[in-house]
């Protein structure tokens, strides 16, 4: 589970550091606009949702099972 939250991490920064300095949340890429079904390999299934301007949404099947609730970030 650890492992998905670095990977969610790692794509914002990534997508962060691809645009110039005085960009705005209305540059946030419309092909990452929407939800996303992640499944791994233990049978955790998460929704990742990408929202216009930037915001993330996760949530998770293991959340009741490891104490934690939905992740929102941007």
């Amino acid at each position: 589970m650890i492992k998905l939250h670095y990977l969610a991490i790692l794509l914002l920064i990534l997508v962060g550091l691809s645009y110039p300095a005085n960009s705005n949340a209305d540059t946030f890429p419309k092909c990452f606009i929407g939800t996303y079904l992640v499944e791994q390999e233990s049978g955790t299934q998460s929704l990742w949702t990408f929202a216009a301007r930037g915001t993330l949404a996760i949530t998770s099947s293991a959340q009741q099972l490891l104490n934690f609730s939905t992740e929102h970030g941007a």
